[in-house]
């Protein structure tokens, strides 16, 4: 059963930041407006080869964000608490969800 939730969780967690970054992708390209952490970059002609700078770092603190989450849910194995993995990835979800539903109201506003 917690194998199931824990594997569940990973797939939310997956799936909420790459939705993020299509999300952010999507405001960049065609709304002129870029997200980056809670610093919304509107595009000018004279900034625009920066922004993909930008894009690149957030893709790179992504990846940061998932080898930094595996590692640490390894210490649970660690410490012989693996049965309470799941409790260690339920905050970290509900912030990438949280953080999906700003991208997602934030790009409708701009619509």
């Amino acid at each position: 059963m917690m194998s199931r939730l824990l594997k569940v969780l990973w797939a939310l967690f997956i799936a909420g930041n790459i939705y993020d970054v299509i999300i952010t992708w999507i405001g960049w390209k065609y709304f002129q407006v870029f997200e980056f952490g809670n610093w919304y970059y509107f595009i000018s002609g004279s900034v625009t080869s920066y922004n993909i700078y930008y894009f690149l770092a957030l893709i790179g603190v992504k990846i940061y964000l998932f080898v930094g989450m595996y590692w640490f849910l390894k210490l649970f194995d660690k410490f012989n608490v693996s049965k309470f993995k799941w409790l260690g990835l339920v905050p970290i979800t509900l912030v990438t969800l949280g953080a999906n539903y700003y991208d997602t109201v934030q790009l409708l506003h701009a619509l």
